[in-house]
């Protein structure tokens, strides 16, 4: 069976599928070895897996600076759910449809990321290496950046920024900077 490619607005074989996989990946290994510490992102992420997660923080310091019953969770768990939504409703039937951006964003709880001052806090990991990216000076902050977070996750429209931050990630639209690994025990542990 074919597969459909709404952005292209074309369907392909399984061959050719294949065949455009397979030059993505030896482009993306070309341009890695030329610049080792970017995570450049191919036009056509969803082809070549790229996945992230966020991690959430969760702890009651970081809940408590919210207003109201606001949970920055929730709110990325229900753009995830929408936006799985509204790209299920295209034209395409589910057995031949891609995976859906959304579907390449985990959303991962955290009790904490050892920034309660500014927090709730959110961490964008690379699924398959597992290292954290951050952005430059115009998406993120000079501590945002050296804290390897974004801060002050407050309300919607932050969670919204950040959603659309990882989208554009996934989509191939923006390149982001690995900036080691932080996994998931060292966010809860407190640093001595």
């Amino acid at each position: 069976k074919g597969y459909c490619n709404h952005a292209l607005g074309t369907h392909a074989n399984p061959n050719q599928k294949a065949t455009e996989t397979k030059m993505i990946l030896f482009l993306m290994h070309l341009m890695m070895l030329l610049v080792p510490q970017t995570v450049l992102v191919s036009a056509m992420a969803s082809e070549s897996s790229l996945s992230l997660k966020l991690r959430v923080c969760q702890g009651s310091g970081c809940l408590g600076k919210c207003r109201g019953a606001f949970n920055p969770l929730t709110s990325f768990e229900q753009l995830s759910i929408a936006d799985n939504v509204d790209e299920g409703s295209k034209d395409c039937t589910t057995a031949t449809m891609e995976t859906t951006t959304t579907n390449m964003i985990e959303i991962e709880e955290s009790f904490c990321l050892n920034q309660c001052k500014k927090g709730p806090n959110v961490r964008i990991i690379g699924t398959k290496n597992g290292k954290v990216l951050v952005f430059d000076d115009t998406i993120m902050d000079e501590t945002e950046i050296s804290r390897k977070a974004f801060q002050r996750v407050v309300n919607e429209e932050r969670v919204k920024r950040v959603w659309g931050i990882a989208k554009a990630v996934v989509d191939g639209e923006l390149v982001a900077t690995e900036k080691g690994y932080v996994d998931k025990l060292h966010d809860i542990m407190p640093r001595k």
